[in-house]
């Protein structure tokens, strides 16, 4: 069992994402908890409506709700609706959400059989929940407990990137197929999924999927460089005629991006959680050498990206595949003793550029025979 939580400041947004699960046939409603009315006679409107007005009860938090992934292991695929519902309940209840309105959607679109829990940070009187450092402080044990409890499985950390999203794009072939429909779909799929705060960044996710953004001189007049975006070939080569960003349908621009980054600056911290957790445990052991380093992030999902600077230096990337995220010494919003921690493990990692560098296959292959290894 592994628990993952995401801190939301739009309701309707993670209500619509689950609904529309729902209404594809792959995703049903379990439960709801503390709710005026029962399971068999809740509405969308209604639910929608009772949560809405609980977050109205406080003006002054901006980040009043919650979305919950309780995952197992894959070879649990026999536990009851009745056992789904009695596992998000107590889990709700050791993290201290026992009172809180919350829905449990049972998610069937993946081989890794999981729960979507949605509920408010905002308790009856108007007063937000603490949910600072949650996470650690109170899921942990309390999965913990119930993989005690129920004699669960844990469900491991090196988990299979193909299994947890189906929807994961590949790795773009130049040749193979339209490569203009390929890259809309990887940027879309890049843009929704990754929390990135600056361009090298999104360049260092797009790169393991076969794509390059190259800035474009600045125009005396314009107020933001254009982007031109290439496919690579293996050796990080640009091949055929780049697409400029206003050319493809999510419209990746410059300043589209600028806004983008801005807003995941707030959300960096939360969502590069376990990543940085998994970098701190590994750099704790002072035995392990700098390939022991290399090979346990990838087995973690975690690939050794070096973007080029203009002065023939490259800097360290650690991109995250299962969680999302970037942890570089250009991420905003991050806490001092993290770019600490960043600066400690590029300085090791830096020495071996050009054997480290591991594109999104590679490191799926490396996530699936971990999987294997651990069932």
């Amino acid at each position: 069992m592994f628990a993952r939580i995401e801190e939301v400041t739009q309701m309707s947004s993670i209500l619509h994402y689950n609904e529309q699960k729902v209404l594809s046939a792959k995703a049903s409603l379990i439960d709801c908890c503390n709710f005026p009315l029962p399971l068999q006679q809740i509405t969308s409107s209604f639910y929608q409506s009772y949560l809405k007005h609980r977050n109205n009860l406080n003006l002054r938090s901006q980040v009043k709700s919650l979305h919950i992934m309780l995952s197992f292991s894959p070879d649990q695929t026999n536990l009851s609706l009745e056992q789904l519902r009695g596992l998000s309940r107590e889990y709700m209840a050791l993290i201290g959400f026992r009172d809180q309105p919350h829905l449990t959607y049972q998610h069937m679109d993946t081989t890794v059989p999981h729960l979507h829990i949605v509920t408010t940070a905002i308790d009856s009187n108007g007063n937000r929940i603490n949910t600072s450092n949650l996470w650690k402080r109170l899921s942990l044990p309390a999965v913990e407990i119930l993989v005690e409890k129920h004699n669960l499985h844990r469900t491991p950390k090196h988990l299979d990137l193909t299994q947890l999203d189906k929807m994961r794009p590949t790795r773009l072939q130049y040749g193979t197929s339209a490569t203009k429909h390929r890259m809309e779909h990887i940027i879309r799929f890049v843009q929704k999924r990754y929390c990135l705060t600056h361009l090298a960044e999104w360049n260092a996710v797009l790169a393991s999927y076969g794509i390059r953004a190259v800035t474009l001189a600045k125009r005396s007049t314009a107020a933001h460089p254009g982007l031109l975006y290439f496919s690579i070939d293996s050796q990080n080569k640009n091949i055929g005629t780049g697409i400029l960003a206003s050319q493809l349908k999510t419209k990746p621009t410059y300043r589209n991006l600028e806004r983008l980054f801005k807003m995941n600056s707030f959300r960096i911290s939360a969502r590069s959680r376990e990543t940085r957790i998994q970098l701190s445990l590994l750099l704790s052991n002072h035995q392990i050498s700098d390939d022991q380093l290399s090979s346990e992030l990838s087995k973690r999902g975690i690939g050794i990206y070096h973007a080029p600077l203009q002065d023939g230096e490259s800097k360290v990337m650690l991109v995250d595949h299962i969680h999302h995220c970037v942890l570089s010494s250009l991420s905003q919003g991050l806490a001092k003793e993290t770019y600490q921690q960043i600066a400690s493990a590029s300085k090791r990692l830096q020495s071996l550029n050009g054997r480290c560098d591991r594109n999104f296959t590679e490191l799926k292959s490396n996530t699936q025979k971990a999987h294997r290894k651990r069932f």
